[in-house]
């Protein structure tokens, strides 16, 4: 189903759609169902998140790690800088995940809750801080090629 035409009135939206050479409209009025609606994109919904781009990134580091370490002598320089540049991309996705998480944790309706929140708060900027800090001569360290970090 593809929508192929909007029409904003005063209260309402009106969508128009084919689907299976069939055409249909349909007005919405209620504004929690026209933010539904609304809320749903192409590619949304299907599992891709900041957690799921940090697993693929720490994978792909592992995969690039073992072929450093299996490497002859001619392919060593290639590999390495393979490996710092998903070293890097592990950075970026642990920075945007914890920024993410710190972004949903504020959001909230009131000043006790918030209050509440503040332990997890408080540890989710340590972590922050930790990976901004350590960047990618930690992250190498972790994976167990610290001698690659040549910064």
């Amino acid at each position: 189903m593809w929508y192929t035409k909007v029409v904003y009135q005063s209260n309402s939206i009106g969508l128009t759609w084919q689907s299976d050479s069939c055409k249909k409209r349909r007005w919405i009025t209620d504004p929690n169902t026209l933010f539904i609606k609304m809320a749903q994109w192409i590619g949304g919904y299907q599992g891709n998140t900041h957690y799921t781009r940090l697993e693929d990134a720490e994978q792909a580091l592992r995969e690039a790690v073992n072929a450093h370490h299996n490497a002859n002598d001619g392919n060593l320089s290639a590999t390495g800088t393979a490996v710092v540049q998903f070293a890097e991309r592990v950075v970026f996705a642990r920075e945007h995940l914890l920024r993410a998480r710190l972004s949903i944790s504020t959001h909230v309706t009131t000043e006790e809750a918030l209050a509440m929140r503040e332990r997890e708060l408080a540890t989710l900027r340590r972590k922050l801080e930790a990976v901004v800090s350590g960047g990618r001569k930690a992250v190498l360290s972790e994976f167990g090629v610290p001698e690659l970090d040549r910064s």
